[in-house]
Order: C-alpha cells, then sequence, then structure tokens
C-alpha cells in the first residue's frame, strides 16, 4: 500500500485554525486529519491550552502523535495521558502584575499552577477563559496567592485595546536575559512564560524524540504565538486573515479557518508530494 504521508508530523494549533474561535471543531478537518494518519502520518496538536484543556477538546478527535501545550511549555501524550516535557515560570514574574494592574484597572489575571487556574483578578474575558479551560479555578488576591506551586504561565485578559496597554507595558518591561518572555496569543490574552516554553523550541524537541527530521515537520498556526512553531517546522501554513508577520513565516495560506484550513493545508501538501 502506498503510504504517502508516512514519516511526515503535522502539528497544528487549535483554536482559530484547527478550530472557530467559538470552540467549534471543522468537521471537514477530522475526515482529512483521519486520512492523513491512515497514509501513514503523525498529527498533533501545538496549543497555547493546557494538557488538562486540550484533552478535553480534543476528545475523540483522531490523533496519533504527542502534543504540544502551554505554548510549548510542555509535551503531552494525550491518548496516554503522559507528560513527556515540561518546563515552569519563574516567580518572579509577578514583578510585572502591579504596573500592568496600576494602568489598566480592568484587566484579568490568571495564573496556571500545576495545571490549575488562579485568578488574581477576574474580568468579563477570564469568565470566558476559565469556561474553556475547563472551568475549575480559585480566586486568590494576589497578596495570598499561594507561592510554592508549579506555574505554567501568568496570563493577563481582557478587551483587545486593554490587551494593547498590557503588551506596550510588558515589552517594555521584560528583559532579554529574563528567565521569561511575553507573547501575545490571542487579541484578548497576553502570556508571560518561561523561556523554554516555546512552541518551536518544542516542535523541535518532539521531532528528535520521534526520530524525524525537522525537513519532514509541518505546522499550521494562525496567530504571533505560532510564530516559533511555523518558523521551526519543514513546512507551515497558516490561514487566511492572519497577521501580515505570521502569513511572512509560512509557505502556504489556505482557506479561512471556519472552512476547513487544515484540510487545505494537508490537500497541498499531497499535490506537492506528488
Amino acid at each position: 500500500m502506498n503510504l504517502p504521508f508516512e514519516g511526515l508530523l503535522l502539528l497544528s494549533d487549535i483554536d482559530g485554525t484547527l478550530a472557530t474561535y467559538d470552540r467549534q471543531l471543522v468537521a471537514k478537518n477530522r475526515a482529512a486529519i483521519e486520512r492523513f494518519m491512515a497514509l501513514g502520518g503523525l498529527f498533533g496538536v501545538a496549543t497555547g491550552r493546557t494538557a488538562r484543556s486540550a484533552k478535553k477538546m480534543m476528545a475523540g478527535f483522531p490523533m496519533n502523535a504527542p502534543s504540544l501545550v502551554v505554548n510549548g511549555g510542555g509535551i503531552y501524550d494525550i491518548a496516554a495521558d503522559r507528560t513527556l516535557f515540561r518546563c515552569y515560570l519563574s516567580h518572579k514574574a509577578l514583578s510585572l502584575v502591579e504596573p500592568v494592574v496600576t494602568a489598566v484597572p480592568g484587566v484579568g489575571i490568571e495564573i496556571n499552577n500545576n495545571g490549575l487556574l488562579q485568578c488574581v483578578r477576574y474580568s468579563p474575558r477570564s469568565e470566558q477563559h476559565v469556561r474553556y479551560e475547563c472551568g475549575d479555578f480559585t480566586q486568590y488576591s494576589l497578596a495570598d496567592l499561594p507561592q510554592n506551586g508549579n506555574w505554567h504561565k501568568l496570563l493577563f485578559t481582557g478587551r483587545e485595546d486593554e490587551i494593547d496597554e498590557v503588551e506596550a507595558i510588558c515589552r517594555r518591561l521584560v528583559q532579554s536575559g529574563d528567565p521569561y518572555y511575553a507573547i501575545r496569543s490571542e487579541p484578548t490574552l497576553f502570556e508571560i512564560l518561561p523561556v523554554e516554553a516555546c512552541k518551536g523550541k518544542s516542535l523541535v524537541r518532539l521531532a528528535e524524540m520521534l526520530g524525524i527530521p525537522l525537513s519532514h515537520t509541518y505546522a499550521i498556526g494562525d496567530y504571533y504565538n505560532d510564530i516559533p512553531l511555523l518558523s521551526a517546522a519543514g513546512t507551515a501554513a497558516t490561514v487566511a486573515g492572519a497577521p501580515p508577520e505570521v502569513q511572512a513565516a509560512t509557505d502556504y495560506v489556505t482557506c479561512p479557518c471556519e472552512e476547513g484550513a487544515v484540510a487545505d493545508f494537508i490537500g497541498w501538501i499531497e499535490r506537492r508530494l506528488a
């Protein structure tokens, strides 16, 4: 049997790529991914979601490769419920909270501690985020926040104009030698992550674990936090309407997410291989 996708690894972002931003998985993508896997390919996701949230979102969806979670801060085998890699955020990142709250008092603040959310400040956007991250959270004041946990990331939530301000503040305060970096993962979400938490770095890690050369890796995403992933992959795509900087990091621009962007990319890969 001819297996045109044998030895290839494909990773897809979830929100805005594999699924719509209202959290609906596109049926056309499922059929294409099932065919990709049946013809020898390995498929997983690369998401900013936690392992717990990714497992819930992708329940019953076809996957046969480990996935990147927490923007590359973890490599997680969803089927086996097994973590292959993880890194944690320095608690020094809390130094960013006071300047942000002073300048943008309505912003929400969450810390992901051992895969569970701890809310320091609750905003309307936090309510949406908590719901799709499985709905479990604990409310703390900043003074009472437990200091002994393994933090995956610090997250600011708010309206797009509020996150514009948060981004400007954090870009000014985060220095190149800090043990963390700042990135915007959605228009209304801004994250502080450990320096080793990067979709691009973890794609390299995963490819090495699987014995797959980077030239045989494929990736698709839609936003700024996907750029390291797209740049590291052997071949990359983004969805129609993605920011220009994201499109510049890719080899192909697919149809819109809602029309089956991942299926479009798989079809393009097959035509290119042929």
